[in-house]
């Protein structure tokens, strides 16, 4: 079971993208209310819900007092996801024995979007990245069917690079997408 963490201004809105991301792969993550029969992830908004357990991953979209706290207990083998261009979380992140994972809009971050259209995210995986469950997620490009309109392009790159790193497969991710027909 893998604990996965989201903090930010923006942190009701990541995690119920993430959470719905697993559930299209077919991966249910709780709430921290319980575990699900076959989930593999919970997931908690540090924000609102106070906790000392480790986390396994935490997301990062701002600093805050709750980000500098949970990036500071980060251990060997856990992971910050995290935009490079928050430089306030950067500094916190060099302190971190955490495994830095960055997102965003520049072709040095691990994880980019080469482009965002209408209800349509082009993610590109810059390079080969490990997941939560000793694999590796490999260089490569794919289209994510999204509602793009509504959600900050940030909050949908997190949440991505979140569910990709804890072991959501490209392919379903894309199958389900499409399926629904957002």
């Amino acid at each position: 079971m893998a604990w996965i963490g989201v903090v930010g201004e923006k942190s009701q809105e990541l995690a119920a993208v993430i959470a719905d991301l697993f559930e299209r792969a077919g991966q249910p993550s709780g709430q921290s209310s319980g575990q699900l029969p076959g989930q593999r992830h919970t997931l908690i908004d540090l924000e609102r819900q106070e906790t000392e357990l480790p986390m396994d991953v935490l997301a990062a979209l701002e600093n805050s007092r709750t980000a500098q706290k949970h990036i500071a207990a980060l251990g060997e083998g856990s992971m910050l996801i995290m935009n490079p261009d928050h430089k306030d979380i950067l500094e916190q992140a060099g302190r971190s024995r955490g495994l830095l994972i960055t997102f965003g809009l520049n072709n040095k971050d691990c994880v980019t979007a080469s482009s965002v259209m209408e209800n349509e995210i082009q993610i590109c995986v810059q390079r080969d990245l490990p997941t939560l469950s000793g694999g590796k997620l490999e260089q490569q490009e794919f289209g994510v069917r999204m509602d793009t309109e509504k959600k900050d392009p940030e909050v949908l790159l997190a949440a991505l690079t979140t569910v990709l790193i804890c072991g959501a497969s490209v392919e379903k991710l894309q199958v389900l997408n499409q399926s629904r027909g957002e």
